[in-house]
């Protein structure tokens, strides 16, 4: 297995809620801040919990694809962490809250990308291009919020 892994930083100028509640609504702004996502459905339960499952659609690279992914790891307010596999390749992004007491919020990111079976060989660049891919990312969710 080949694993590549990023993180990211951005302080948003809004409170930890608001900026929790944009985090964690994948289905009505996700499509603003995760670059080809088209369309998210949340399978199951409300509100977003451990176990919670979305379905979505992606446009990325002239090519539209299906999926699902899942919340792996939750503390209201404070961190989020989905899961999704294509194939033998597994991503995984972890976001952390902050409030730094001053109506300003951190959001921390840390991506984690596995590849087995035959895409452990391109494991290490294909890294590089899911993480040139997400780079801004959290750039992406901070105009978003602060829209909001």
């Amino acid at each position: 297995m080949s694993t590549h892994e990023f993180q990211r930083s951005v302080v948003i100028d809004r409170s930890a809620d608001t900026v929790w509640g944009v985090l964690v609504d994948f289905e009505t702004y996700g499509p603003s801040w995760l670059r080809g996502l088209e369309t998210v459905t949340r399978l199951g339960s409300k509100p977003v919990q451990l176990g919670t499952r979305f379905y979505e659609t992606r446009t990325e690279y002239g090519r539209t694809g299906e999926g699902e992914f899942e919340v792996v790891a939750f503390e209201e307010g404070v961190h989020i962490a989905v899961s999704s596999r294509q194939g033998p390749i597994r991503a995984t992004y972890a976001y952390s809250v902050t409030d730094d007491g001053a109506g300003s919020t951190q959001v921390d990111l840390r991506a984690r990308t596995e590849f087995g079976g035959m895409a452990r060989f391109v494991g290490p660049l294909a890294g590089r291009l899911v993480e040139r891919h997400d780079s801004d990312m959290l750039e992406r969710l901070r105009t978003t919020v602060e829209a909001v």
